[in-house]
């Protein structure tokens, strides 16, 4: 879906998981005992709850549903925005930003990339010439 895109914006919403409330009905299912044997619930959907990354998946799709495969990928808590044209990215980023702020989703501004031509995603370098595998190059100095 990338290929060919010429312009390129991710985002990454800000501790993802904890961002969704889980229902009071439900937090007898996350309860956990203290060093002190008093048990606590959580209130938010916590990282290691087994199911978490399929739910926030789930809500990211639903959030986004209409932009997704047309200009906007998702995978659990990173977002692409891929475009041909910069203006229609500039369309497609306030778009999918207003969405998202609707939703109530945060975003980490430091893990925020908007409006590049080549970006390295989950491992992978992506511009307009394709996805090739990002490997890091180290440097080595010579003392000659």
């Amino acid at each position: 879906m990338l290929s060919g895109s010429q312009w390129l914006s991710t985002f990454d919403a800000l501790s993802g998981f904890h961002q969704l409330e889980i229902q009071e009905e439900h937090h007898h299912i996350t309860v956990f005992c203290t060093h002190k044997y008093s048990l606590l619930e959580f209130t938010r959907l916590p990282f290691r709850l087994r199911n978490g990354p399929a739910v926030f998946q789930q809500v990211m799709n639903k959030v986004l549903t209409k932009f997704l495969w047309l200009f906007v990928l998702v995978y659990i808590d990173n977002i692409v925005v891929y475009s041909q044209l910069f203006k229609s990215h500039l369309q497609n980023l306030d778009s999918v930003l207003r969405t998202i702020a609707n939703a109530n989703i945060m975003l980490s501004p430091p893990k925020c990339h908007i409006s590049y031509q080549s970006l390295i995603l989950l491992g992978q370098h992506v511009s307009r010439l394709g996805i090739s595998k990002h490997t890091k190059r180290k440097l080595t100095l010579s003392t000659q």
